[in-house]
């Protein structure tokens, strides 16, 4: 924990690695203080850009107070809540912090199980980057250089826009480059009784929408991470994502296990002096924006 009081890493540790209502108000009581005093004169936001039909086709865009004499690169930031909940305006803290650091951040909601069901996902990342290709311009945003990245549920949707050709724009996308972080269900064929909200419970449907089944849609640059108190599950499933990664590839992706969080610190500390994982997002981003350069 590079800047965090030592209490708030013990705190977290007494949580352990559960998946619950008591631990995600627990986490977010935590971290309230915190980010409070973050850093928030980094960016404008113009809210609420339509992207779509449906009421929360909406999102967020943070622009870099201070900004780049080129085109920034984008980063789109899909939040989780199991599939079922979760809202832009909880995730601010991502946006402040990557425009503070020169990325054009867009940050949107999409539709929620159960009413909208697999493969909602992937399809309302399309509409996302047809949205950016269409305006991310105008925002000074460079729309040749897009990274998704997604935590939780929004990991899941980014891989199966990723991994799924049908969902797919094409090599017009824009897209260099992905962060997949706790990310639940990599292989379908497990889920829990609650993901099925979103996937079906037709377990006979469950493989033709699992990722590691579908490895070869894409395969552009890959920074995986989990953290060391999130579920046996979540981390099981990226166990099972980075070894058929390194099957096809015989070269194992980026990979990084935060240490002292939780499936929900593991977001919420970004932009409040822990550094335990914006940096190396941010090199990602900048290694590849000049290697496409």
């Amino acid at each position: 924990m590079s800047a965090n009081p030592p209490h708030i890493a013990q705190k977290i540790r007494e949580l352990g690695n559960g998946y619950s209502p008591e631990v995600l108000r627990e986490t977010v009581r935590i971290y309230l203080p915190l980010l409070a005093k973050a850093p928030r004169n980094s960016a404008k936001i113009s809210r609420n850009e339509p992207y779509g039909s449906d009421k929360r086709h909406k999102l967020d865009v943070y622009v870099a107070v201070n900004r780049p004499e080129t085109p920034a690169p984008i980063l789109v930031f899909v939040h989780g809540g199991g599939f079922t909940s979760g809202d832009k305006r909880e995730y601010s803290n991502i946006g402040y912090y990557f425009a503070r650091h020169g990325i054009l951040t867009i940050i949107p909601n999409y539709r929620l199980a159960p009413e909208h069901k697999w493969p909602a996902g992937p399809e309302d990342i399309a509409s996302i980057l047809k949205w950016i290709g269409l305006n991310g311009g105008s925002f000074e945003g460079d729309t040749d250089r897009v990274f998704l990245m997604g935590h939780s549920a929004g990991a899941a949707h980014i891989s199966g826009y990723l991994f799924f050709e049908d969902y797919q724009l094409g090599e017009g996308d824009g897209v260099i480059g992905a962060i997949l972080m706790s990310g639940p269900t990599y292989d379908t064929t497990q889920l829990s009784k609650a993901d099925m909200a979103y996937y079906g419970e037709d377990r006979s449907r469950h493989l033709s929408m699992s990722v590691i089944h579908h490895i070869d849609g894409s395969k552009i640059p890959l920074f995986v991470v989990f953290t060391e108190f999130d579920t046996p599950v979540v981390q099981d499933q990226n166990h099972i994502l980075i070894n058929a990664l390194f099957k096809r590839d015989r070269v194992l992706p980026i990979v990084k296990g935060l240490m002292g969080h939780n499936h929900f610190s593991g977001i919420m500390h970004i932009n409040t002096g822990d550094e335990s994982i914006g940096p190396d997002i941010l090199q990602f981003i900048k290694t590849l924006s000049f290697s496409e350069s």
